[in-house]
């Protein structure tokens, strides 16, 4: 009903009875906001109460799952019991006390692993060490023995000129030295062609290399006015040190002992 309907059903004229009106008038809409303020609440009270039930319907399903004794005298006993089987659960069946034991364990097999670890790569790198050591040992006995048998002089001194420009295949045993027509001879091939061209540096008398007559060898260092090598041991150096491009499978003695 609205107001002018409630002013006509009471009978109550505009002039006559005015003061009347608006005393009703006033009552009607203190009586309508307190309507609307109710309607509100009634509102927000039915909210709360659709989220409730939505929270006890799932309760409903969790403690049907977890079979919850709702009457239960220490429900919150009773919850952490659950909470406990659920760690159990989730740990394969160990209980909490031997989850943290197994953690414990597996922190110290860790640390065992890094042991183990450091000590395989220190090995490792002796292993690795010890392997060059015995390749430049091959090399130079090899050196040496190409040397030894073709004669030539100083040998000692020798050894690392021509260690030097020696390649070692991936295998680490065979060992090659590119000639000056790109070839890759062996350490004894080698020397034996070099001693050939080189026999200044070949003792006298011998026939792997070529003979010298007997002169004497200088192994100073000299140089004329035009830059040529004039010792003996300039024309050595001129001699093996040649080429020294390498082929890409193999690495110098340089290379490995760096």
């Amino acid at each position: 009903m609205t107001l002018d309907e409630l002013i006509e059903a009471l009978g109550f004229k505009s002039d006559e009875d005015k003061d009347k009106i608006a005393v009703l008038k006033k009552e009607f809409n203190t009586k309508t906001k307190e309507v609307n303020t109710a309607n509100k609440k009634l509102e927000a009270l039915n909210e709360q109460v659709e989220s409730a039930k939505a929270v006890t319907d799932k309760f409903e399903i969790v403690k049907k799952f977890f079979s919850l004794d709702t009457e239960a005298e220490d429900f919150d006993a009773m919850l952490d019991e659950v909470k406990d089987n659920l760690i159990k659960d989730a740990g394969g069946g160990a209980t909490p006390e031997e989850i943290k034991n197994l953690k414990r364990e597996l922190t110290k097999a860790n640390r065992e692993k890094d042991k183990v670890t450091k000590a395989l790569d220190e090995l490792n790198a002796r292993l690795a060490q010890e392997k060059q050591i015995r390749i430049k040992n091959n090399v130079n006995s090899e050196i040496r023995k190409a040397l030894d048998t073709y004669k030539v002089i100083k040998p000692e001194q020798m050894i690392d000129l021509f260690a030097n420009r020696v390649n070692v295949d991936d295998d680490g045993e065979t060992f090659t030295i590119k000639a000056d027509d790109g070839s890759e001879l062996s350490i004894n091939d080698y020397i034996a062609d070099w001693s050939k061209d080189n026999p200044e540096f070949v003792m006298s008398g011998t026939k792997g290399g070529a003979g010298t007559n007997g002169s004497s060898i200088d192994f100073g260092f000299g140089s004329n006015a035009n830059n040529k090598p004039t010792s003996d041991m300039d024309k050595l150096m001129s001699s093996i040190i040649g080429d020294t491009t390498k082929d890409a499978n193999t690495k110098s003695l340089g290379d490995i002992f760096g």
